[in-house]
């Protein structure tokens, strides 16, 4: 059996490994998330992936439905650019989805 390698998110500090989001494929967008990133770190793998909390609520086409439990996993709007770097301040702002997913657990 082939080893599974584990992804995770690319933002320095964070390393999540739950609702990741790769990096598109439209190149206008695609450089945009590297602009995201050159900003944060000096060095950038072109197979990157980011997870939900680096993006702002309006930059999913499904939050409600995940809130109220009618969708599992967020998808991103397909201009979706990440624009968060310190999650943990937006952690309330997700309230239900972050709660769900454990992600306040490391900062309680």
């Amino acid at each position: 059996m082939p080893l599974k390698i584990a992804k995770y998110c690319a933002v320095p500090g964070c390393g999540r490994t739950q609702s990741l989001h790769n990096l598109p494929s439209d190149s206008n967008n695609r450089n945009a998330w590297l602009n995201f990133f050159n900003e944060v770190s000096a060095h950038v793998s072109k197979a990157l992936s980011i997870c939900s909390l680096h993006f702002t609520a309006d930059s999913f086409v499904n939050k409600t439905q995940v809130d109220t439990g009618f969708a599992e996993r967020l998808k991103l709007k397909s201009n979706a650019v990440p624009s968060i770097l310190d999650t943990v301040p937006i952690l309330d702002f997700w309230g239900p989805y972050a709660k769900l997913r454990g992600w306040g657990a490391s900062y309680e």
